[in-house]
């Protein structure tokens, strides 16, 4: 059997992070977080050791055995993974597959080398690399999974957290549309949204900018943005990856059952399911209207 990386797609709060957790637990791999999170470019080893057990718990993840970017530590050259650049977490969110992107190529292609010559799986859990997948597919020809979640749910998950004091979700959306803005999936939402312009990209950081543009935006619009940006990666995904994992059927033992077949058939890791349930919804009593189409 060919031994082709493992490369999983998800939005933030899709249940991605325990998809990833499931193939971390198998011994034949080595599963990196996140590869496109804009703090790699900062990673040391103590920061690391922050990600304690407690913290896993309060981001609503399942319990870990190590920090989530322990397995970047021999990676880092003094602050920051070898290769990673900050552009990669949120510019050029759409790349089709022709595109150039250097950098990106060689970054990634170093964490598979570095995983394959530990004579590992590379597995890659990727988050904001939505409309990048077919482009990772021709680059590295790995077994592409995506993780799909209803998307009111993600929003409720997000609404969740920026209720309990973290915006990251909203923001990071709001940053990435702020970064793609002239492109043609992307420019019908944009010019709905309060986004930096000009000289405010110079002089505004962006948590402190969307801070205050969270606070004046209804909830209709926060789901507007949300699931216009989730019909366009689920669309994508579905039409790029190998697999979808439907985390709202997590609940059925002959749905995890199957998917356990088919990712040992594909790449022959036994990933267990077991513990998988389908996402609880948060309380909301706020009808939401449906988001119009993206252009």
């Amino acid at each position: 059997m060919e031994k082709r990386p493992v490369f999983l797609h998800g939005m933030w709060r899709s249940g991605s992070t325990y998809v990833w957790s499931r193939f971390r637990a198998c011994n034949e791999t080595y599963c990196y977080y996140e590869p496109l999170n804009h703090g790699l470019g900062r990673l040391t080893a103590a920061r690391i050791d922050r990600d304690t057990p407690e913290i896993t718990a309060t981001n609503g993840h399942p319990s870990l055995s190590r920090p989530y970017f322990a397995e970047y530590e021999p990676l880092i050259k003094g602050r920051g993974v070898a290769g990673f650049r900050p552009r990669f977490s949120y510019s050029r969110f759409i790349l089709e597959k022709n595109e150039a992107d250097e950098p990106l190529r060689r970054y990634i292609a170093g964490l598979t080398e570095h995983a394959t010559a530990q004579s590992k799986m590379p597995v890659l859990g990727f988050n904001a690399s939505d409309l990048r997948i077919g482009w990772l597919n021709e680059q590295f020809r790995p077994f592409s999974i995506y993780i799909k979640r209803d998307p009111q749910r993600i929003w409720e998950s997000y609404e969740a957290q920026r209720k309990n004091g973290n915006n990251t979700f909203f923001v990071a959306w709001l940053s990435i549309i702020e970064s793609n803005a002239s492109h043609p999936t992307i420019a019908p939402l944009a010019e709905k949204l309060t986004l930096r312009r000009g000289l405010q990209k110079l002089t505004i950081k962006p948590k402190k900018f969307y801070a205050a543009v969270l606070n004046d935006m209804k909830p209709e619009e926060t789901y507007d943005m949300v699931q216009h940006m989730w019909r366009l990666s689920t669309a994508h995904g579905g039409k790029n990856c190998d697999l979808v994992i439907d985390m709202d059927r997590g609940g059925t033992e002959d749905y995890k059952k199957s998917l356990n077949r088919e990712i040992k058939d594909a790449c022959g890791l036994d990933v267990n399911f077991v513990d998988m349930r389908a996402p609880d919804s948060a309380d909301q009593t706020m009808p939401l209207r449906a988001a119009s189409a993206p252009g």
